[in-house]
């Protein structure tokens, strides 16, 4: 044991020949770490600033959130992080960091965190005004160490408060525009029966195919579709045509050009028809597509509308898949809807054997159900 050389208090024997009360007066390892930051949030999109001019979104009191916090402090490097967490805050500690005004109009909810490391954390939510301009606070606990006088290790716990701002992104911006869209998607299909496109309806929304729209406007024969770039359109053609057979044409205008940089603005435009015919839907086949078919009766209802259509000849029970390059080659339409057929109930029936039915060489395949 030796005495602490400012204390005279009796300690363990370290490079430093100092207690830790007056290690840590002398020296302050989080210098030159900020105590106080700032987050941007988009209120439109829920989404936080990632410097320089990303956004990402973050969930309360995950460890992408922890991650953004943390990079937004200069100075970690220079000592070793050990540990990481949100410290609870109180949620009526508002301060004003700059001068704004508070509105009436509740919508938004303040964040409270409560946790340090624990892996059920706890969120309290409380309502606060949508349009205020006052900051939301949270504050993250850190525990470093580094290296002090003589090669000493001290452990400090601090406290680092960031405050969240509101700010507008690219994308809800240039959704408050006149102009915002740069690509559009014109999903239509001039039919009566709409049983595909509800089908298509359910499809977009299972597998969030309309995350990346700005918009979407109901027209009379279908949907449309707006986005910010022609990527993301592009994506949705592609979605389109992997669920459903569709033929789609694709045009351009010219917004603006900048003769000195050669930067042309365009306007892209897909306009997308889905088949005109859906589940019990009766169909007059052509001839050359009967032909293809295996001989198929012309006569045939649609009972499966997929990524192709499923025919059956009621007469024979013969089954036939009409791919969207095929359909759009010999093209057809429906003869009868579900609501002009009647409804009948059957009361006896007499089955046909194997050996009975009639076959024919090059007959395509007869369904056994």
């Amino acid at each position: 044991m030796i005495l602490c050389c400012e204390c005279g208090t009796a300690i363990e024997p370290n490079p430093a020949n100092m207690c830790v009360p007056c290690l840590r007066t002398q020296v302050d390892i989080t210098e030159g770490i900020p105590k106080q930051a700032v987050l941007h949030f988009c209120k439109g999109c829920e989404r936080y600033l990632q410097p320089p001019a990303e956004w990402v979104s973050c969930s309360l009191e995950s460890r992408e959130l922890l991650s953004l916090c943390l990079k937004k402090l200069k100075g970690l490097s220079r000592v070793k992080l050990v540990d990481a967490g949100f410290v609870w805050t109180e949620p009526h500690s508002k301060r004003i960091k700059a001068s704004g005004v508070l509105f009436s109009k509740i919508k938004l909810y303040s964040l409270v965190i409560s946790i340090r490391c624990t892996p059920t954390p706890s969120i309290h939510r409380l309502p606060i005004p949508s349009q205020s301009r006052l900051p939301l606070l949270s504050d993250v606990k850190l525990t470093v160490h580094g290296e002090v006088i003589g090669g000493a290790t001290l452990q400090q716990v601090f406290v680092v408060e960031f405050t969240v701002n509101h700010q507008m992104c690219e994308d809800c911006h240039r959704t408050e525009a006149q102009d915002y869209w740069r690509a559009l998607v014109q999903i239509r299909q001039k039919a009566e029966n709409k049983k595909t496109f509800y089908y298509l309806e359910q499809l977009i929304l299972k597998h969030k195919a309309h995350d990346r729209t700005l918009g979407i406007k109901p027209i009379h024969e279908g949907l449309d579709f707006f986005y910010n770039t022609e990527a993301y359109a592009r994506k949705m053609v592609d979605f389109l045509a992997s669920v459903l057979p569709i033929k789609y044409q694709h045009s351009k205008k010219l917004i603006s050009h900048d003769i000195h940089s050669n930067l042309y603005n365009y306007k892209f435009t897909y306009s997308v028809e889905i088949v005109p015919v859906s589940k019990d839907s009766v169909v007059c086949l052509p001839p050359k597509l009967t032909h293809q078919l295996g001989g198929i009766s012309p006569l045939c209802l649609v009972y499966r509308v997929t990524n192709t259509v499923h025919v059956i000849d009621p007469g024979s029970a013969q089954i036939a898949e009409i791919s969207s390059t095929v359909f759009w080659r010999h093209p057809f339409d429906s003869i009868c809807n579900p609501k002009q057929l009647t409804e009948y109930i059957v009361m006896d029936l007499e089955p046909i054997k194997q050996k009975d039915r009639k076959i024919f060489p090059g007959q395509g395949a007869v369904s056994t159900k």
